[in-house]
């Protein structure tokens, strides 16, 4: 049976001479008080005591290399850990988080419907003050997104860039989270160029502008984004991601 060696200092076993030796250096210096270790890092040998001079260059060599590889196995684990967390994190399904923990009071269609609203006070920037049609929609977004984070239907991480998530039926008709596509975009930027078309349709019957003026505000109708060919298109998303971006640390990291 291996008898195990132990540190006269400390007292502390190893199973090694090897160990003890690479242990014995860094004990010897951490056994002295606090004024014994300034005396043993003088510069002028003469100041140091008997206890000072025990500890020998040797020893200092022996010193740093053993902390030199705890520390190049410290770097080691802390770089394995950090590939740990950051593969759970990837792993981490957000729709599926999304649907068992956040259950908001509405579905993302009947939300947005009664959310992204064309005020009066955006119809007399628009028609009064040139506003222009994608400065337009982006204020209605942005007062459409005005509401606690918790209870709104869409989503969106500091991990996954520019992606959004929304609660709304799957093919069973079921509720669910699922990642805002194109497609879902496209048909919020219809109802809201349609808001604003049915609401400035009525203000010209109502006021009966002259011909320059409609043909302006027709031309500004153009403008409204439809589809992601528009350049305003994918700005419009960021945006949105932005105003509903949470860290994504502080909302899930406790399941990982």
């Amino acid at each position: 049976m291996n008898q195990t060696k132990k540190c006269n200092l400390c007292f502390q076993h190893f199973s090694s001479q090897t160990e003890l030796k690479n242990h014995s250096a860094a004990c010897s210096i951490m056994s002295l008080d606090k004024r014994e270790r300034k005396r043993a890092i003088a510069k002028d040998e003469e100041e140091a005591d008997d206890i000072t001079r025990n500890i020998s260059f040797a020893n200092l060599v022996d010193l740093v290399r053993e902390l030199a590889t705890r520390n190049d196995k410290l770097e080691k684990k802390v770089a394995s850990l950090e590939k740990w967390v950051n593969t759970k994190k990837k792993r981490v399904n957000i729709e599926e988080w999304l649907t068992k923990h956040v259950i908001p009071i509405q579905s993302w269609s009947p939300w947005a419907t009664s959310h992204f609203r064309f005020t009066d006070d955006q119809l007399d920037d628009f028609v009064s003050n040139n506003v222009s049609a994608v400065r337009l929609v982006e204020a209605i977004l942005i007062e459409g997104l005005d509401s606690d984070l918790t209870t709104m239907p869409i989503q969106g991480f500091s991990h996954k860039v520019n992606e959004l998530h929304i609660y709304t039926k799957n093919q069973d008709k079921e509720l669910v989270w699922r990642r805002l596509d194109t497609t879902d975009f496209k048909k919020l930027l219809i109802f809201i160029q349609r808001m604003i078309c049915n609401k400035v349709t009525t203000w010209m019957n109502d006021t009966r502008v002259e011909q320059k003026q409609m043909n302006q505000i027709m031309q500004h109708f153009a403008e409204i984004p439809s589809d992601q060919t528009h350049a305003a298109f994918g700005r419009f998303m960021s945006m949105m991601y932005q105003r509903v971006k949470q860290e994504f640390k502080s909302v899930v990291e406790f399941e990982i």
